[in-house]
Parts: structure tokens; C-alpha cells; sequence
């Protein structure tokens, strides 16, 4: 493992101001919009407006690639130019996209696997009832024995379009050898399961004595939308187009939300495996997978990501687990722009400091 000083690391409790020279800018149009951000923050006369401007400054200069800079940048340009437009501009932010990651329904993850496999096996009993029912009534002779089971499932499946979907996250967990994909820790309850079958733990490569009990969880890596929310119109400016929640989502993260729909949102694109206390800090945002900030990470390969933590939530012992890169590499792997996306705003809270905006608001 690397040495600690190689980790990738934030310290949100001390944020600093905006610096006006950043390097990461791509052009004059980005240059301007982030002075614009500079001033506003240093203009400020309340903390939480001098936070806005700092969040504002950290998305246009974290922005995932050069398109996705110069939009956010003419944004702000746009704004700036009408009252209060920057506050606007960085509630929409706050709102349809930093509230949305924040307010998940799985904070606590989805369930561990050994409750999947209980909801698994009811489904499955469910469905062979279904099935047995169904041929019956085609034909009121047959009676499907133990034998035909799976075939009348199978077919029942085929024809049954209300059945309840078998969660994907099994398959996910199934593709991922029931391990964390950050700390590669195994599933206490798929160690004992191998166990009970005589499996010999060394030739699957599960060390049980190098890690502790654990059980691991799917969890979701952006929100669920509706697709009736999806073209929602949230802000038109004067001569404008109006700005979309699914416009605002593909231009600055290149996220189409037709992704996050209905059953799409709970497929292996927006799964990873992570064991319970990664689960928890990654859907806080306090620790993320980045392939961006590093120049010699972004010339590697797609799956290979740092280990981004955000320090002041993590213990020395605590960090001592967490790998400084992994690479994903094998099973139903997440999809790219999904981890990046929730990178990108993960990293611009964390370099803000925006977490001290919630803490004042909810007072």
C-alpha cells in the first residue's frame, strides 16, 4: 500500500477562500466566470452568501471536463448580470443536485446480503405460486409438480409483467464475490455460508482472520428521479431557454437522467458493493471515488480510481483500511460518469467547506 502522504485528502472543517489564479481554467469565458465567483465571495457580506460564491468558484473549476467548465460558466456570466442572480444560480445547484445526492433514500444503504437472500427466496416462492396458478388456468388438468418448477417459472416470468423485479443488487453481489469494492473485504455471511459447504476459504482467496466481520451493502451512487419530474422547467432567465432538471444534470455532469428512472436506477450502473461504514461516508460524501484530479490517474485505465477522503470524518486508525487507489475492474461494474459525477460534487463541497451552509441553515 502507499504511503500515507500519497493519499488523496480534504479537510472541509478548514476551507480557505477562493484563490483568485487557478489553473484549471480553460478559457477566457471560464476565467471571467470565476473572478466573477472570486468577487462575489469576497463581496459577501454574510457567511452563507460568502459560501455560495466559494461553491460557485469550486463547481466552475472542478467541473468535469471543458464543456461541462464553459457551461457552468456561461451560467454564472448569465446570472451575475441580473439581481441576486449568483444566489439564484448556486441555490439551483443546491437544491437539484448537492440536496438531491444528500438526501438519498438508502443513507444507511440497501439491505446486507443475507436479508437480500430472505427477500430473494420470497420473491421466488411468490412467483412459483404465481406460475402454478397461472398454467392452471390454461389448463384446468394441469398441475405443475416440483420437477417442472423452474420451467413454469421461466415462462411465468415471461409472461407476467406486474411480477416484482429480483433485486439487482444480488446479481451485483453475486458478480463482486459478495466483497467491499474499496476495502475487498468479504461478506461475513458468504464466509459462512462457504464455510458450511466444506469451501476452502484460501483457494477463494478470502483471508477471514486479515479482515473483520462485515456485511456488505449495495448502495446507490446517484439519486432515483421520475420521469415525470425529469423535464421539469426549475429557473428561465429573461431571452433564455428554460433550464431543465435533465439539462442541468446532462450539461454539467453528463448524466442523463432517463438513467436514474424506474427500474434503470437500481441496475449495475448506479450500484457499488462497499461495506457498511464506506457505504455510509460515501453516500455522505465524505469519501469518493476520483479519477480526475490526478494527472496520472486520468491516463490510466477507466476502472482505476484514488480513494478520496474527506479527513476530519476519518480517524488515523479509521483511514488506515481504506486503499489510497482501487481498480475496478471485474463483475457488473458502476458506470464511469456516475462515479464522477458524484465525485465532481463531492470534491466541491469538501474544498468549500459547504457542509458549514447545511449546519447554519438547519438552524
Amino acid at each position: 500500500m502507499s504511503a500515507p502522504s500519497d493519499r488523496l485528502m480534504y479537510n472541509s472543517k478548514e476551507a480557505t477562500a477562493l484563490n483568485p489564479i487557478n489553473q484549471s481554467l480553460v478559457d477566457e469565458v471560464c476565467q471571467r466566470a470565476y473572478s466573477i465567483c472570486v468577487e462575489y465571495e469576497n463581496n459577501a457580506s454574510s457567511l452563507v452568501a460568502k459560501l455560495r460564491g466559494r461553491l460557485l468558484g469550486c463547481l466552475v473549476s472542478g467541473a468535469i471536463n471543458p464543456k461541462a467548465q464553459r457551461y457552468i460558466s456561461n451560467q454564472v456570466t448569465k446570472y451575475a448580470a441580473t439581481d441576486g442572480g449568483l444566489e439564484r444560480l448556486a441555490n439551483i445547484y443546491i437544491k437539484h443536485i448537492i440536496q438531491r445526492l444528500r438526501n438519498k433514500e438508502d443513507v444507511m444503504g440497501l439491505p446486507p446480503y443475507d436479508e437480500i437472500q430472505d427477500v430473494l427466496q420470497a420473491h421466488r416462492k411468490e412467483k412459483v405460486a404465481k406460475a402454478q396458478a397461472y398454467f392452471a388456468s390454461l389448463n384446468s388438468a394441469h398441475e405443475s409438480s416440483s420437477a417442472n418448477q423452474e420451467q413454469d417459472l421461466e415462462q411465468f416470468e415471461k409472461t407476467d409483467r406486474n411480477s416484482k423485479e429480483i433485486p439487482y443488487v444480488y446479481q451485483v453481489l453475486q458478480e463482486a464475490n459478495y466483497r467491499c469494492y474499496i476495502t475487498q473485504w468479504t461478506d461475513a455471511h458468504h464466509i459462512a455460508m462457504m464455510k458450511s459447504e466444506g469451501k476452502d476459504l484460501v483457494e477463494l482467496e478470502i483471508d477471514e482472520a486479515a479482515q473483520p466481520q462485515i456485511y456488505v451493502r449495495g448502495v446507490h451512487i446517484l439519486p432515483q428521479f421520475t420521469r415525470e419530474e425529469m423535464h421539469n422547467v426549475i429557473d428561465k432567465l429573461p431571452g433564455e431557454e428554460p433550464l431543465t432538471l435533465h439539462g442541468l444534470w446532462k450539461d454539467y455532469l453528463a448524466v442523463y437522467l432517463e438513467n436514474l428512472c424506474g427500474k434503470h436506477y437500481y441496475d449495475a450502473p448506479n450500484l457499488l458493493i462497499l461495506e457498511p461504514d464506506a457505504g455510509c461516508m460515501f453516500n455522505e460524501m465524505r469519501l469518493w471515488l476520483d479519477h480526475d484530479t490526478r494527472p496520472d490517474t486520468r491516463v490510466l485505465h477507466e476502472d482505476y480510481y484514488n480513494v478520496a477522503l474527506d479527513v476530519p470524518y476519518f480517524g488515523s486508525k479509521t483511514m488506515e483500511k481504506y486503499p489510497v487507489s482501487i481498480s475496478l475492474e471485474d463483475g457488473l461494474l458502476p458506470a464511469p460518469p456516475h462515479i464522477r459525477a458524484h465525485a465532481c460534487i463531492a470534491r466541491a463541497c469538501a474544498l468549500s467547506g459547504f457542509e458549514r451552509y447545511f449546519e447554519m441553515m438547519e438552524k
